[in-house]
């Protein structure tokens, strides 16, 4: 039951994933002809992150679904289009968050550990699909091999900047629960970039 998607929260994560896919083709080039690549590698990422966040919360017993924030898209294309322009291209990659209920199914807040354990999630999941992207890339070549490098340089980068340990950004929390855990992880994402150049 809690793991439910209503036609809206889809509706959402599709319009969020879109919009990434164009803000991310826009700004690194490939063109009309890199987006299917892009969208498919970053559907993965985004989608992923996301449904962890939410299943990890829905483990611990709270009511949890993602929620697309307007403003957030805006100001990321605003950032994309003016940054391509001024030559060095920065995408804003929280086109929205899953929102999660304070209250468990037993009427309790999530203990520190558990708000850890959540938020670290979604990094864990980029770090997962990097890994995968890696071992494809290791025994392959071509185009299955470009595509590979793509996924493991998009799942590198959401994996680094959800952990910047700023703002609503997951990396504040998990940096609160365990800053040798949060670093760790932040390791493994600037890895996951370093093997993708």
């Amino acid at each position: 039951m809690l793991q439910r998607f209503s036609a809206q929260e889809v509706r959402e994560l599709v319009i969020s994933c879109l919009a990434l896919a164009l803000m991310f083709t826009y700004a690194f080039g490939g063109g009309l002809a890199g987006f299917p690549i892009i969208l498919f590698t970053l559907g993965l990422a985004f989608i992923g992150h996301e449904l962890a966040h939410k299943f990890t919360a829905q483990n611990y017993g709270f009511l949890a679904r993602y929620k697309m924030d307007p403003n957030s898209l805006l100001f990321a294309f605003f950032l994309a289009v003016m940054t391509k322009m001024g030559g060095f291209p920065i995408i804003f990659a929280a086109p929205g968050a899953v929102l999660i209920h304070p209250l468990n199914k037993f009427g309790q807040t999530a203990s520190p550990g558990q708000a850890g354990r959540i938020s670290i999630a979604g990094a864990m999941a980029n770090l997962a699909f990097a890994a995968l992207f890696a071992l494809v890339a290791l025994f392959s070549s071509g185009a299955l091999n470009g595509l590979a490098m793509v996924g493991l340089w998009v799942n590198g980068f959401l994996a680094l900047f959800n952990l910047l340990p700023f703002g609503r950004l997951d990396g504040k929390k998990v940096f609160r629960w365990n800053p040798r855990i949060w670093l760790f992880t932040l390791l493994l994402a600037l890895l996951a970039l370093r093997l993708a150049y």
